[in-house]
């Protein structure tokens, strides 16, 4: 009877709050030691990096209602953050989900204990992203990029990939992950080893300014790659698909202007376009069309880039980018 009545007070706590409410479905709670500082929650929805959901909560203090409690709406599955003193833990979080995350040590790391219904997802989510943190270094990934050759490259993915799958396999748990968990894991490595490679030639291109060509990659590491793969909208998510789409499509516009680089943006941009066209559909290729005209706008003649922010209104019908590439690329367009 005490702890209904526990979990009935820290509901109405909630609720008063406003953390409960008819738009939130999910809800989380991290506990910490006490302190002053501000927890954060942070969930990119745009994929753009541009004003993602920011909430910064204190900490309550006292009573079954102590720690900092977050509510967010989902529309669907996705990857957040928990941020606080310069630490940033990874959830993956699902509509209807509950999540309590312990860190009474103070550190968002291997001591933490999850509880709720999202704990087992999360449990291994940090294990696996602790074991295997420096595979997806990006500094580390540049760096083989840039000294070794594409075989010792791939053999280093193809290990690591290997490796990752068996971690997956042998976790004695997984039977409580949700099955939209397991499919972010497995797009997770797969467009980890893809999108790396097909990086390769784009990153060493760009920065070799006296080479004026791309480098081929062998064909064979990228025989089962076709727009079947590259066209998954469920993998939306994943930052490594994300990253994949883009290299997958740059290098396919490298293969039709027979590997000769662009000598401008705004003709890189066009032939990008045009390609991008041809291979993807749907929320992918509203991505990669919005993720160009996001980072290159400023480089790319201001008439190319309100074509294709006209064009990307009509086709954005839920207005997930058209509006965060106004605003960034309004005042270029104006030019």
């Amino acid at each position: 009877m005490k702890l209904r009545n526990k979990i009935v007070s820290l509901f109405l706590f909630m609720m008063m709050s406003g953390i409960i409410n008819a738009q939130n479905n999910c809800y989380i709670s991290v506990y910490l030691e006490d302190t002053a500082d501000m927890v954060c929650f942070k969930c990119d929805n745009n994929y753009l990096g541009d004003k993602p959901y920011i909430l910064n909560v204190p900490q309550v203090v006292g009573g079954i209602d102590k720690g900092f409690h977050f509510g967010y709406k989902l529309d669907r599955s996705r990857v957040a953050e928990i941020i606080y003193h310069n630490q940033t833990l990874k959830i993956f979080i699902e509509p209807g989900d509950e999540l309590r995350i312990d860190a009474t040590s103070g550190n968002l790391d291997s001591t933490i204990v999850f509880k709720g219904k999202a704990a087992a997802n999360n449990k291994f989510f940090l294990l696996f992203n602790t074991k295997f943190k420096n595979d997806y270094d990006t500094a580390i990934l540049k760096d083989k990029i840039m000294n070794d050759g594409i075989d010792p490259l791939e053999n280093f993915l193809f290990d690591s990939k290997k490796n990752q799958k068996e971690f997956c396999a042998l976790y004695p748990e997984k039977a409580g992950m949700t099955e939209s968990f397991k499919k972010y894991m497995d797009n997770l490595m797969k467009y980890y080893y893809y999108g790396t490679i097909y990086s390769y030639p784009i990153l060493r291109g760009n920065a070799d300014t006296a080479t004026k060509v791309v480098s081929p990659i062998p064909s064979i590491m990228i025989e089962n790659v076709d727009d079947k793969l590259a066209n998954n909208p469920d993998a939306m998510i994943c930052e490594t698909y994300r990253k994949f789409l883009i290299y997958y499509i740059t290098y396919a516009t490298s293969v039709e202007n027979k590997f000769n680089k662009f000598t401008n943006y705004t003709n890189s941009m066009d032939k990008k376009f045009k390609i991008a066209g041809e291979h993807l559909t749907g929320d992918p290729y509203l991505f990669f069309i919005a993720k160009f005209l996001y980072d290159y706008s400023e480089k790319v003649l201001p008439s190319r880039v309100k074509f294709y922010y006209d064009d990307l209104v009509m086709i954005d019908k839920p207005k997930i980018y058209a509006p965060h590439i106004l605003a960034k690329c309004g005042a270029r367009m104006k030019e």
